[in-house]
C-alpha cells in the first residue's frame, strides 16, 4: 500500500511536470500497475499502513534490547541474470514472485528502517558476492562500520571482482 501509493504520487507528479497525461503506455508495467493499485486504496489505508510498519519497527526495538545485531543472508539466491526484475515486465505476477524470491530478508529491514549493510563474506564458484546481511538496533550505524573494518580486515574484499562473461 505505501510502495504504491508514494509510486503513484511521485509519477503522477512527474508527468504533470512533463505536461503530460499519465496512460499506461508513459510508464513501465510494474509502475502502471502500483498507479492503479493505489487508486484502489481508499484513505484509511494510508495511515492503517504507517501504523502496520511503526508497530513493527516497536517490535523490532524491543527484540534488539536482547540481541545486539541480526545476521541473515542478504539475497535468497546468488545474483540473478540481468534483466530478470525488468519493470517493463507486462507478467506482473511473475515479476512480483521473482523479486520475493530474490529479497525477502531485506524487507523486514527496509519496512522498519533499522540500520543495516550487507558484506561479501563468500563468493560463489563463478566469482560472484555472496552478501552477509548485518542489521543493528537504530542509532547503531556506527557499530555496522565497526564491525565491517573488523570483518574486512579478517577477511578482505576490496580486490575481489567478479569475471566478466563474454
Amino acid at each position: 500500500m505505501l510502495v504504491a501509493s508514494n509510486v503513484s504520487l511521485t509519477v503522477r507528479r512527474r508527468v504533470e511536470e512533463l505536461g503530460r497525461e499519465l496512460t499506461p503506455d508513459v510508464v513501465d508495467p510494474v509502475t502502471w500497475n502500483a498507479v492503479a493499485f493505489a487508486a484502489t486504496l481508499n484513505v484509511e489505508t494510508y495511515p492503517a499502513a504507517i501504523q502496520s510498519i511503526h508497530r513493527q519497527g516497536r517490535r523490532m526495538a524491543g527484540f534488539h534490547e536482547t540481541y545486539d545485531m541480526i545476521l541473515s543472508p542478504t539475497l535468497a539466491k546468488p545474483p540473478v541474470a540481468l534483466g530478470t526484475l525488468r519493470t517493463d515486465n507486462p507478467d506482473i505476477e511473475a515479476y512480483r514472485r521473482a523479486l520475493v524470491e530474490f529479497i525477502p530478508f531485506t524487507q523486514l529491514f527496509n519496512m522498519t528502517g533499522q540500520p543495516s549493510m550487507t558484506v561479501p563474506l563468500h563468493w560463489s564458484e563463478s566469482g560472484l558476492p555472496i552478501g552477509v546481511m548485518f542489521s543493528a538496533p537504530f542509532g547503531e550505524e556506527a557499530t555496522l562500520f565497526r564491525l565491517a573494518a573488523r570483518l574486512e580486515a579478517t577477511k578482505p574484499w576490496f580486490d575481489k571482482t567478479p569475471a566478466l562473461s563474454p
